[in-house]
């Protein structure tokens, strides 16, 4: 599943990528900072403190202002297609936020280094 996650949030990224600049898109895989907090906080029922939720306006904040700035500086034609190309981008992170969540359920509780689970990660991704 995280793996499928991850073939998703890719395909999804690069077509946004695109149909926007290369600035912005980085800039919008940030938000990926906050789909994981609110995901983190739901589905592994973690405390996010009020530092937690301050970062992740300051992070909503300077995305919606990088987007927008992005799509507003172009002529009108031009600026749906940067549009689409943002929204996909930031859509890719929700599956990347998944994938990040599932896999932090599924290795917790277990007795794997970091380093082991990335090892199997790679090979079930092979696999699949």
């Amino acid at each position: 599943l995280p793996a499928a996650c991850d073939i998703i949030a890719t395909s999804i990224m690069y077509v946004g990528l695109t149909l926007t600049s290369a600035s912005t898109y980085q800039m919008l895989r940030g938000s990926v900072v906050i789909f994981t907090g609110v995901f983190s906080w739901i589905f592994l029922k973690r405390k996010q403190r009020l530092y937690h939720w301050c970062a992740f306006t300051c992070v909503f904040g300077g995305a919606m202002t990088v987007g927008l700035a992005s799509a507003l500086n172009e002529p009108a034609t031009v600026a749906v297609s940067t549009g689409l190309g943002n929204g996909l981008v930031v859509l890719s992170q929700l599956f990347t936020a998944s994938q990040m969540v599932l896999e932090e359920r599924f290795v917790s509780g277990h007795k794997v280094p970091a380093l082991q689970a990335v090892g199997w990660e790679g090979v079930w991704g092979l696999c699949g």
